[in-house]
């Protein structure tokens, strides 16, 4: 019996046919059907929707056949798909000397007539037959050729939608920056880990360090490209049938499967660390990719996917509050870890986000948000309090840890919630000051988020008149990275703000990229000087240059200056030397109750802060 011989573009054939993606998927009516009307059109007791792979025949769907794919050589179809423009026909096989001693011919099924007509791609590559077989030999009219013909052409439309839904599905299921798989997959393959039957899988959890500096000061382009890079890298390391998951933002998981023990997960993430361990170039600018880890197994720790993720969420935040290069692993209810240490709370960033939700929507029995109070005085002497800055605090339940804005601020960043709580703080801070005895300044932090909406001079003018306090009493601080990117429509923001009678404050100065543009062109009264500068005044003679450039610079621009983050009595001489108008920091005063620094009696503001 010989073979069919290979068609002369068979390489580009086989690519076609794998491009459908439809190779040992289950049955499917839709195709079922087809063999069916294609055995009643030929009135044969067998029909078949065949493809013709590498080194076999396999059906897709099948009247009258018990198996499912056949040996090549065996395989009349591999014949019919040699001329894809015309239909082949073996009235009797036995006659034939292509198929005299076919197995299929001399032994079951018994095969004495065919007739195949090839299922033909746009691009003109026979990808298999819509073939019907009886165990007789027989002829068929050019009727029945005609409508088989017909019938051939709707089977290769439907092969080629198949293909295209399973190229959306794939779609949809990936990442389009990263071409990881993106937050829905990722849930469907936890939704897989139920139960303690499921295969052994460690969860880890990981964003970058800084990322949100990274776009603040190289732009988003750069931002997209460390991204690009931070996948590239977790699939270098990981094993092939590992997931990698991009949930938004910088925001990675990895699913490692049969990992059977707390140890293995544990070299897998030092793996992980010492991918990062080298930066990459952006634009000739070397990026650093630093991350840490949160780990968790199931089902040793916990009795579904979600758990598990909920778990290792919890435990990167732990881990970046221990450092960059740390990995955190939680071990249950009960606590404890391994190498890299436990957690302390099982609390991630969802259920953080969900009772800050709460607590924001003033819900029962939810923990309320305070206000906390950060004194600032006149540098020079006699040091005279000016203002306090409003910080925000959650104690949450007498019985939890409590979480620190380091904790939760994250949490309300992803969630989309940092618009609701700076309208939370502004308004309990400007309620909390109006009912103050001396009519101190206050400041109050307004997020990027917050700084974007629409509705921000309203909602100013509507804490004021809520609260009755004298606008004028108001500083809101605003950060560069709430002015990046459309410089018009801050300024417009802004002179409104100034317009009802508010102060205005450029937070943390010196560390963005545009700073000076800012101040030239943004109607500030203040600028505050980045608590980084401040930390390294006594050691490094750079960072006096530049604290006394931008002092020198906001004075000439006839703007006030504050320096925060002031924890030494050297620094506090070192900045009045400089001319620093206003100090605020642990060494003058803590964030707390503002019964704690209120004089009984009124206090002399400054008038250069008032003017």
């Amino acid at each position: 019996m010989p073979s069919a011989p290979l068609p002369e573009t068979e390489a580009a054939r086989l690519s076609a046919l794998q491009a459908l993606q439809v190779l040992d998927t289950p049955r499917e009516e839709r195709f079922d059907l087809f063999a069916r009307l294609a055995a009643d059109i030929a009135e044969t007791p067998i029909a078949a929707v065949t493809l013709v792979d590498a080194e076999r025949q396999w059906f897709k769907a099948s009247v009258g056949l018990p198996m499912r794919q056949t040996r090549r050589e065996h395989a009349f179809c591999a014949h019919a798909i040699l001329q894809p423009g015309e239909t082949l026909v073996v009235e009797d096989a036995t006659t034939d000397p292509r198929f005299a001693d076919n197995p299929l011919v001399t032994g079951a099924p018994g095969i004495r007539f065919y007739a195949g007509v090839p299922l033909v791609q746009r691009d003109g590559h026979a990808v298999g037959t819509l073939c019907v077989k009886d165990t007789v030999p027989r002829r068929i009219s050019p009727r029945q050729l005609r409508w088989l013909g017909e019938l051939a052409k709707g089977v290769m439309s439907a092969l080629e939608m198949h293909a295209a839904l399973r190229a959306l599905g794939a779609l949809a299921a990936q990442d389009p920056l990263t071409g990881c798989v993106n937050r829905g997959a990722l849930h469907v393959a936890l939704a897989k880990l139920s139960g303690l039957d499921g295969p052994p899988t460690a969860v880890l959890c990981l964003d970058l360090d800084r990322f949100k500096e990274i776009n603040d000061l190289l732009g988003h382009a750069a931002g997209d490209a460390a991204l690009r890079e931070v996948a590239r890298r977790l699939r270098a390391v990981v094993r092939e049938d590992d997931l990698v998951a991009r949930l938004g933002g910088d925001e990675f998981v990895v699913l490692a499967n049969n990992l059977r023990r707390g140890p293995d997960a544990m070299m897998l993430a030092q793996r992980i660390h010492a991918a990062f361990a080298d930066p990459f170039s952006f634009e000739g600018q070397p990026i650093l990719l630093r991350t840490a880890l949160g780990l968790a197994l199931y089902p040793d720790d916990a009795a579904d996917g979600e758990a598990a993720l909920r778990l290792a969420d919890a435990a990167l935040y732990r881990a970046k509050r221990s450092g960059t290069g740390t990995v955190r692993h939680k071990l249950g209810e009960a606590g404890g870890g391994l190498r890299g240490g436990g957690v302390r709370s099982t609390l991630g960033r969802d259920e953080i986000a969900s009772e800050l939700r709460l607590s924001l929507a003033g819900a029962s029995g939810s923990a309320p948000l305070l206000v906390a109070w950060q004194p600032i005085f006149a540098a020079a002497p006699p040091r005279g309090l000016m203002d306090a800055e409003a910080l925000v605090r959650w104690p949450r339940r007498a019985e939890d840890s409590p979480l620190g804005p380091a904790d939760f601020l994250p949490a309300a960043e992803r969630h989309g919630l940092m618009s609701r709580l700076d309208r939370h703080v502004l308004r309990r801070a400007c309620r909390e000051a109006a009912a103050w005895a001396t009519p101190l300044g206050i400041s109050v932090n307004l997020s990027a988020p917050n700084f974007l909406t629409v509705d921000l001079v309203g909602t100013v003018e509507a804490a004021l008149a809520e609260s009755g306090l004298a606008p004028e009493r108001l500083t809101l601080e605003v950060t560069e990275s709430a002015l990046i990117g459309d410089m018009a429509r801050a300024r417009q923001t802004l002179m409104a703000l100034r317009g009802i009678g508010v102060r205005l404050a450029l937070d943390d100065f010196g560390t963005g990229h545009s700073s000076l543009a800012y101040l030239r062109d943004l109607p500030f009264d203040k600028v505050k000087i980045d608590r980084s500068f401040i930390g390294q005044l006594a050691e490094d003679p750079r960072a006096q240059v530049l604290v006394r450039a931008i002092v020198q610079l906001a004075r000439g621009l006839g703007l006030a200056t504050i320096a925060e983050g002031v924890e030494t009595p050297q620094q506090l001489v070192m900045l009045q030397a400089e001319g620093v108008d206003a100090v605020q920091g642990y060494l003058l005063g803590r964030p707390g109750p503002a019964a704690l620094f209120l004089p009984a009696g009124p206090v002399p503001m400054l008038a250069a802060m008032r003017a």
